[in-house]
């Protein structure tokens, strides 16, 4: 059986639940078993997660947790708390010795049979290269060379590697030592920690937005692995949404759009309800965007009154100096 894990809050159901149907779609005859990691989930949330479980007769468990080790650690509007979450599954799941985790922003294309088969024995896990992999600057941030850059949206997990090398503790450690260096938190410390430990998996595995460019002469990876990202191009086995062009919002031109609308139909969620939710949440450094909204206006008045009086100041003064 492929177990499968995904971490989310409600602030990204529009993505988790065109996932979950995405999977089910591709493992009808192929037993596979959903883990949903959240902190927090309202029961509306829950109960359209089952719906769709039962709908396909697939297992879906929401497990909800008390992460602890990662509270206080940097997070922003596009890198939630949840991202942390995928850190604690080794923990989380004792008597497992693999866990396939992935992204919410991703939709299963194809069945998932090979890449659970592969062999990760004496690997902390299987990645994907990132989709700008040999961009120097990433590298130079981390302080980490001598293998490509990988992606962390879709790891198959040696769980019981991360047992024995304590792997949770020195990632969480890592962030809350570089916080400068973390831009992308939870990607960049499992490059540094498990780096020279990790398999890597064909483009196909976890297939990234910017690969659908046109131009390749702009993506940050060497041109001799172009040839290899054109033949997964068509059919991806796992399609994801790595960057801000998310298929839930009107701009977005990502050729799996269609894909998304598709499966989001298959949902309770609507893109009204994410958008919502998106005003209610409380995603920025721990504090609700709408009352981030009110400082950040509060400031642009008193800046705004500020600049003003500094300006018939000066003109003043300069009339009285005359």
């Amino acid at each position: 059986m492929i177990k499968i894990a995904l971490c989310t809050d409600t602030y990204y159901m529009m993505a988790c639940g065109p996932c979950v149907v995405s999977i089910f779609e591709h493992h009808r005859k192929v037993p596979c078993h959903i883990y949903v990691i959240t902190k927090a989930l309202p029961q509306v949330d829950v109960e359209g997660l089952e719906e769709i479980a039962t709908r396909y007769g697939g297992l879906l468990t929401v497990k909800v947790i008390e992460p602890e080790i990662v509270q206080g650690l940097k997070v922003s509007d596009r890198f939630r708390e949840s991202i942390y979450y995928r850190f604690l599954l080794p923990d989380l799941f004792p008597d497992e010795e693999k866990m396939l985790y992935m992204d919410c922003d991703i939709l299963v294309n194809d069945s998932l049979q090979e890449l659970w088969k592969t062999d990760i024995e004496g690997y902390a896990c299987a990645v994907v290269e990132d989709q700008e992999a040999d961009d120097i600057t990433l590298q130079n941030r981390i302080g980490v060379y001598g293998a490509p850059y990988f992606n962390s949206g879709v790891l198959l997990v040696n769980m019981g590697y991360w047992r024995k090398h304590n792997v949770a503790c020195r990632l969480v450690e890592f962030i809350r030592e570089h916080p400068e260096k973390c831009l992308f938190p939870d990607q960049d410390a499992l490059n540094v920690v498990l780096h020279g430990a990790v398999k890597y998996l064909p483009y196909g595995y976890n297939f990234q937005d910017l690969w659908y460019t046109r131009d390749y002469q702009w993506v940050r990876l060497h041109a001799s692995k172009f040839k290899e990202v054109e033949r997964w191009k068509e059919h991806p086995v796992v399609v994801h949404f790595a960057g801000g062009g998310k298929p839930w919002k009107k701009d977005c031109n990502h050729p799996f759009t269609p894909y998304y609308l598709e499966c989001l139909a298959k949902t309770k969620w609507t893109v009204a309800r994410y958008k919502k939710v998106r005003e209610e949440t409380t995603p920025l450094y721990g504090g609700s965007s709408k009352t981030s909204h009110k400082y950040i206006r509060r400031f642009n008045r008193l800046l705004a009154v500020f600049v003003i009086e500094t300006i018939a100041f000066v003109v003043y003064w300069f009339c009285s100096a005359r």
